[in-house]
């Protein structure tokens, strides 16, 4: 098993009571999934390959690969999970991705509204 592979199976193991948030882009798309790590089910996909997205942001002239597409599917991400209450309860997983771009954009939004689990704020529930 290689490095990348273990170090994925040991946050899955390490984190069964969180909801993981898996992000993925390629060079056309960008793809958004929140699994339940304890029941191995996806409860939330989003991507810019969705009918309603892609209409919204061809209205706005926004491809579906740059930073304010990723801006609008983080603000749809966020609405989201507010609505299925994930407070605080979400692990990031960016795919071998840098921390860097659509990606940072997407977990930085996410972090302001308290979707993601951050252990620096959070050190009374350990």
């Amino acid at each position: 098993m290689n490095l990348k592979k273990k170090t994925k199976f040991r946050l899955l193991n390490k984190n069964k009571n969180f909801y993981r948030m898996l992000i993925y882009k390629t060079n056309k798309h960008i793809y958004v999934n929140i699994y339940n790590n304890f029941l191995n089910k996806n409860i939330l996909s989003i991507s810019t390959l969705n009918k309603n997205i892609r209409k919204k942001l061809l209205i706005n002239n926004i491809k579906n690969n740059n930073i304010k597409s990723a801006k609008y599917i983080s603000e749809i991400i966020l609405e989201k999970c507010l609505n299925i209450n994930l407070l605080n309860n979400v692990i990031v997983d960016i795919s071998g991705f840098k921390y860097h771009g659509k990606i940072k954009i997407i977990v930085e939004k996410l972090k302001n509204g308290n979707i993601i689990y951050n252990k620096k704020y959070n050190k009374n529930n350990d």
